[in-house]
């Protein structure tokens, strides 16, 4: 893994408050991050010492005409009790509705070894009984196990005595308890763990001829997610390596006006389509003629988003370039015709403009799709409603330009082989099977057909039942391949080769080519005195300008671009450029 020195930058700033909206399902209204560190960051280790709040930025404004607040930050350094007993940590710290182990299970169908399969509460919490019991059932009589699996559930979080998820795994492994497979989370992270020695390298098995069935049940940039080092020490749950962003028109709408519309097109050649639509307003009143989130615009020119205002290009020989948007002409000219198509009434980026979206009350729809269903050749499938009432619809579309986001490896939710587990080889065989056989994957996710959920016209409906749930939730929060589960809405029979070959049609993000973990990504950010209010300047900057909000665009864009250069964002650019962007020499 690479290692950085990071000259700090030494910029005396009148900074003030972080600003910016936080995914939150897919109905969003901006896909700009809340800061990596927050307005406060805390950091948690176990020793019995006071809380301590440090300062690391005089308080103030920033004066400024873009309707930026920056505020200074603090950083929080908050301490566990050494008081937690024993009993009360790792797999002692846990609900009661969160354990859910098969001792019986095992005396039941006369095998004596009992894996322990750790993971999110989500998916333990009110488990059916009868779920766990039919999958050891299958594990041994159907598939020749000698053992059966229990299960725990965990959150990433830190509780009132600032007991954190790392905590509680370095507890399980210090105190000897139980776990064979573990998740990682927050601040858990994948690569924290690797290097602590807490996940098994599978490398080699995933050569053999039993690991093999395992690494072909993902697509390659799948595996490139978890590489460390040229090395696997877990697999992470995912169709795709990152994200789908698909501009669609509403099929059904372009026919009613009349719009011949052939597939391919951009989101700049939305305007003269519009243009050629006489009463445009008044034929589709009280619809959403354009909607677009700013995951969707910050892609489409084909540049990697480092944060904080910065982008990537790949250059023809291969290597990376960091840039600052505001100094590029590509992202000056797009955000220009996106203040235009909002002028003219036609742009939307508002909650309520998405939820016509899920309704099907649209012309055109510009989103960076967080699910990999959602977008599927000539479909478009959308969530409608809420809680228990929300159900997927498909709408026929005739799609635009569709792109790939850059993918970069993944720290959280990668399930992994413990080094302290005595169950290694079955261990390694559970995980196999539950990414290799969709009877195993649809039982944990959705449970008992007919039972605990009905499957038809490629739709799965859950059925209430007094006997307990089933572990997923579609397929979120799962640790099996959701490329095995039932198809749904758009989705083909044969979906886990459908998804390997979308899969191929990502690209590898700098960080990805440069060897670089997420980990170290924010470590090396760390070393940058100023990086919270060079993220306060984009996260609330760059939004306006993506949801076209600046009235005059060029001098909003001069404004923004000296405050970032005030902030030090050209000592940022020309530390990505000389220090991470550079290929390690054997």
């Amino acid at each position: 893994m690479k290692k950085y020195v990071m000259a700090i930058v030494s910029i005396i700033l009148l900074t003030c408050m972080a600003c910016g909206k936080q995914e939150n399902g897919e109905s969003v209204t901006s896909t700009f991050p809340a800061d990596e560190e927050n307005t406060t960051t805390t950091e948690i280790i176990i020793q019995p010492t006071t809380s301590v709040t440090e300062t690391t930025m005089d308080p103030g404004i920033m004066p400024n005409t873009a309707g930026i607040v920056v505020k200074a930050t603090t950083t929080a350094k908050e301490t566990t009790t050494a008081e937690i007993p024993d009993d009360e940590r790792g797999i002692g710290d846990l609900a009661d509705n969160n354990i859910r182990l098969a001792d019986e299970d095992a005396a039941r169908l006369g095998v004596s070894k009992v894996l322990v399969l750790q993971t999110i509460s989500n998916c333990t919490w009110n488990t059916g009984e009868d779920i766990i019991n039919k999958f050891n059932e299958l594990l041994v009589t159907k598939y020749g196990c000698d053992f059966v699996v229990g299960f725990i559930g965990a959150n990433p979080e830190v509780d009132e005595k600032g007991y954190t998820y790392y905590h509680f795994l370095e507890d399980i492994r210090n105190l000897g308890q139980q776990a064979d497979i573990i998740m990682s989370g927050a601040p858990a992270h994948y690569t924290r763990l690797v290097e602590d020695g807490f996940l098994l390298d599978i490398t080699e098995y995933l050569g053999s001829e039993e690991g093999e069935k395992l690494y072909d049940a993902y697509s390659e940039e799948v595996w490139e997610l978890v590489r460390v080092e040229g090395r696997i020490y877990g697999y992470v749950p995912r169709k795709l390596p990152s994200y789908v962003n698909a501009l669609s028109c509403n099929r059904e709408m372009a026919e009613k006006l009349g719009l011949n519309i052939e597939a391919g097109y951009s989101f700049y050649d939305i305007g003269n389509m519009l243009e050629a639509v006489e009463n445009l307003k008044e034929d589709i009143a009280e619809k959403v003629i354009l909607y677009s989130d700013s995951g969707y615009l910050e892609g489409m020119l084909g540049y990697y988003n480092m944060g904080r205002g910065i982008y990537a290009k790949k250059n023809e020989d291969g290597s990376w370039t960091a840039f600052n948007a505001t100094e590029n002409e590509e992202f000056i000219n797009l955000w220009k015709k996106v203040r235009e198509y909002k002028e003219k009434g036609w742009l939307r980026t508002d909650e309520t403009a998405y939820d016509a979206v899920e309704e099907g009350d649209f012309l055109f729809a510009a989103i960076q799709h967080y699910y990999s269903d959602r977008a599927i050749e000539d479909k478009l499938v959308m969530v409608v409603g809420k809680g228990p009432y929300a159900h997927k619809t498909v709408y026929e579309v005739i799609p635009g330009e569709w792109f790939y986001s850059y993918y970069t490896g993944v720290e959280d939710f990668v399930y992994g082989v413990t080094t302290w587990s005595k169950y290694r080889q079955e261990a390694l065989e559970l995980i196999t099977l539950i990414n290799t056989e969709p009877e195993l994957a649809n039982l944990l996710v959705y449970g008992i057909e007919n039972k605990h959920y009905s499957y038809k016209d490629k739709l799965v409906r859950t059925l209430p039942t007094s006997d307990g749930i089933a572990m997923g939730d579609g397929d979120m929060y799962v640790f099996v391949n959701p490329g095995l589960l039932l198809a749904q809405c758009a989705e083909p029979e044969n979906k886990a080769e459908y998804y390997k070959e979308v899969a191929a049609k990502f690209e590898a993000s700098p960080l990805c080519e440069y060897g670089v973990s997420q980990l170290e990504f924010f470590e090396f950010l760390e070393d940058y005195e100023q990086r919270s209010t060079l993220h306060q300047i984009y996260a609330q900057g760059y939004e306006k300008l993506f949801n076209g909000d600046y009235e005059d665009v060029e001098a909003a864009v001069a404004e923004i671009n000296r405050m970032q250069k005030e902030a030090g964002i050209d000592e940022l650019i020309d530390a990505f450029n000389t220090q991470m962007f550079i290929k390690d020499v054997e």
